[in-house]
């Protein structure tokens, strides 16, 4: 697969935010896309004005006085395409990974159910017509405990592996059609962990376990480093729940229990806290899975699910910017966070598990497409 021109240019026009649901039955994957848009009927109002921060967006309200509920509850925005699961390819929630790669080009791996092994597709999402295209198989142990997906430098990389002798990290390369392998972790994890790719200052893959330290990987040298990750300032687990977001040398993930933004600079070693209070004054009641996606520079939008009644459910997309504020104390630092555009949300009706969030990059104005895309779960590419 070629890189398409238009994705080496740096100039972005238009933003689209990608919805991804599991259906409880058939665990095959439903994906949605929509624009981010100011339409009134999937949006909320603005709350009551506050504080007003320098900047001069709405700043979050505090928990007790909420974000006003959609106006227009009952709308049902996108709607989904039969599932179907040619091949046997299910989606296993534990063994799950998306990415973005290219911008708009959303690569996801499964598990074939009728063999045990890994499989790795890719569509582009910004073309309503086009279908899921199977990669050549990864050199990866079959049925392994966790896989995840990184994109970095034009490359697909799996990590996670529950074999011994067997790769721990594997990439696969669009313009060769092929896979490589590269040497794993000292100490790889072989239950669950967190991972990002960084390409400030260099291209660096970042692997995290449960009160462990940074395992940290430089793409040129093929050689892994230790290092610390606490935080000495404040009593708490840095562990993400999800998978982080990164911007720049920074990595950041949204902390539900506290309901606050966590970002940390693996250059500097400074962390950065802001509290983000998602939740609508409404009687719905409330999902733990929460997601976090970045939009441009310090833009982020919060994605979370909430029930609507015995078969239906809603997907909230809240869109807010954070500033640095002032240092706490030692290398913490406060981070004011507001909103700065309406919540967008999007009723679903059935059981379904929601997985991510995430935000990619249209190569066409926001007016002429990416409005309600749904496709099928991996399946070769269409000869029609």
């Amino acid at each position: 697969m070629e890189i398409p021109s238009w994705m080496e240019k740096e100039k972005e026009k238009g933003k689209f935010g990608c919805i991804l649901l599991r259906d409880s039955q058939s665990f095959c994957l439903e994906v949605y896309t929509f624009n981010f848009n100011d339409d009134a009927k999937h949006n909320d109002q603005h709350p009551h004005l506050c504080r007003i921060i320098p900047s001069g967006f709405v700043s979050f309200p505090t928990i007790e006085s909420g974000i006003p509920f959609h106006s227009n509850p009952n709308t049902i925005s996108l709607k989904p395409a039969t599932p179907t699961a040619p091949h046997g390819i299910v989606c296993d929630r534990f063994r799950l990974s998306t990415v973005l790669g290219f911008n708009s080009f959303l690569y996801h791996v499964a598990k074939d159910e009728s063999t045990g092994t890994t499989k790795m597709a890719f569509i582009d999402l910004t073309t309503p017509s086009s279908n899921w295209v199977l990669l050549p198989p990864p050199p990866m142990p079959r049925d392994p405990l966790e896989v995840h997906a990184l994109f970095l430098c034009n490359k697909l990389y799996c990590l996670g592996s529950s074999k011994q002798g067997k790769p721990w990290i594997v990439a696969y390369d669009p313009s060769l059609n092929q896979w490589e392998s590269f040497p794993g972790p000292s100490d790889h994890p072989n239950d669950i962990f967190f991972s990002v790719a960084i390409e400030v200052p260099s291209p660096t893959i970042i692997v995290g376990s449960v009160y462990g330290p940074l395992q940290v990987y430089d793409v040129a040298s093929k050689t892994w480093k230790l290092q610390k990750f606490e935080n000495t300032d404040n009593e708490f687990n840095p562990f993400p729940s999800h998978q982080p977001v990164v911007v720049g040398s920074k990595f950041y993930w949204y902390e539900h229990c506290k309901h606050r933004l966590v970002g940390y600079d693996w250059l500097t070693k400074e962390w950065y806290f802001a509290d983000v209070h998602n939740m609508h004054d409404c009687g719905e009641c409330f999902e733990e899975d929460l997601c976090l996606a970045h939009i441009a520079g310090d833009n982020f939008c919060l994605f979370w699910k909430s029930l609507t009644g015995s078969d239906t459910f809603r997907i909230h997309c809240l869109k807010f910017q954070v500033a640095k504020y002032q240092p706490i104390v030692g290398s913490t630092y406060c981070l004011a966070a507001s909103i700065f555009t309406p919540c967008q949300s999007y009723v679903f009706s059935g059981l379904k598990s929601f997985l991510n969030g995430l935000v990619g990059i249209s190569p066409f104005s926001t007016d002429r497409g990416i409005t309600g895309l749904a496709n099928s779960p991996l399946i070769e590419e269409s000869q029609d």
